[in-house]
């Protein structure tokens, strides 16, 4: 059962505990395959990803570069001009490596539904002491 316990499916009886959080939230029609829900899943987490770097990069080049290009010129680090496509490469790197990104969530879900993971999601079912243990252990 790969992605039915998210709740990516009706409801059903095989929801386990971990996945709790989320056994109310559905997809209409949802795909049954297994492989097309994966793909779903890294393409809307690729999609993410990559919005989540354009919106923060895209903010600071406006700051930095567009309203407050004078400001700024004197503490550059670099004094050389950019090549031509340099901000493009940059653009097109970081779309490929958010789908590096997106494998490696799409493998975590995978584990964390299908109980292969310890994720938990109540603190008090190990209690406080283990929270920071736990993050100190890993």
């Amino acid at each position: 059962m790969p992605l039915g316990s998210l709740g990516w499916l009706k409801k059903n009886t095989l929801m386990n505990t971990h996945a709790q959080p989320f056994k109310n939230y559905y997809l209409y029609p949802m795909p049954t395959n297994p492989l097309i829900q994966y793909l779903l899943l890294f393409l809307l987490m690729w999609a993410i990803i990559f919005f989540r770097y354009i919106l923060i990069a895209g903010f600071f080049h406006l700051y930095f570069f567009k309203l407050k290009a004078q400001a700024f010129k004197a503490k550059r680090i670099s004094t050389k001009l950019r090549k031509e496509n340099q901000t493009k490469k940059e653009v097109i790197s970081s779309f490929l490596s958010s789908g590096l990104f997106a494998i490696g969530g799409v493998f975590l879900i995978h584990l964390w539904t299908n109980n292969y993971s310890l994720v938990y999601n109540d603190i008090h079912e190990y209690g406080i002491p283990y929270l920071f243990l736990s993050a100190i252990g890993f």
